[in-house]
């Protein structure tokens, strides 16, 4: 379910005496310990535009990440799981969480090829105009375009401009610095979780 998550296990290792307790107490428990983390994690983003620094949180400039931690508790490993679920898009392709979490390769984002006489985004509104119409990019933003069938070097310039405006820029692929966030969460809250199981 999640591509990155962090697990919780009780401390209680004779399951067979948790057949009639799991149900109850021990779910509650799970319950808790999961929504303490996942908590937790969405507290640790900060919004901003800039990337945060290798080894810190990363930033969110939509919330989109931040929106998308999840925990679950699965009874018959009596464990509670926290993560991300996946977030796809152009870029990412639902490898984000994961590549934030421990660092790895940043899949890239290609360009969209904007050829004379197709037909494209010339131009972009945040608000309802006549002639535009409803536009949603990758990031699930909003906007309104008026499209054209581009026939001059001036309108392909246009549709250009209004590809970087809606997107964002271009990016290759490259390694990325782990910006921990379940992690650093679950360390923060494993002293209240611990006292849960005492």
């Amino acid at each position: 379910m999640f591509p990155v998550s962090v697990t919780l296990h009780t401390t209680i290792l004779d399951k067979a005496e948790l057949k009639g307790f799991i149900s109850k107490k021990e779910r509650r428990f799970l319950r808790e310990s999961g929504k303490l983390v996942a908590d937790r994690t969405r507290g640790l983003f900060r919004k901003g535009n800039r990337a945060a620094p290798p080894g810190r949180p990363p930033t969110s400039r939509t919330g989109k990440l931040k929106n998308l931690i999840r925990y679950n508790v699965d009874s018959g490993r009596v464990s509670s799981v926290v993560g991300a679920i996946p977030m796809f898009d152009s870029q990412s392709r639902g490898t984000a969480p994961r590549v934030l979490e421990y660092g790895g390769l940043r899949i890239g984002k290609t360009p969209v090829r904007v050829k004379m006489g197709s037909s494209a985004p010339v131009a972009v509104s945040k608000t309802k105009s006549k002639g535009y119409v409803p536009y949603k990019n990758n990031r699930g933003e909003k906007f309104y375009v008026r499209y054209a069938p581009i026939k001059t070097h001036k309108q392909l310039e246009a549709a250009r401009a209004a590809e970087k405006q809606l997107n964002g820029q271009s990016s290759r692929p490259g390694f990325v610095e782990a910006r921990p966030y379940l992690q650093p969460a679950l360390a923060s809250a494993s002293p209240i979780i611990n006292k849960f199981f005492k």
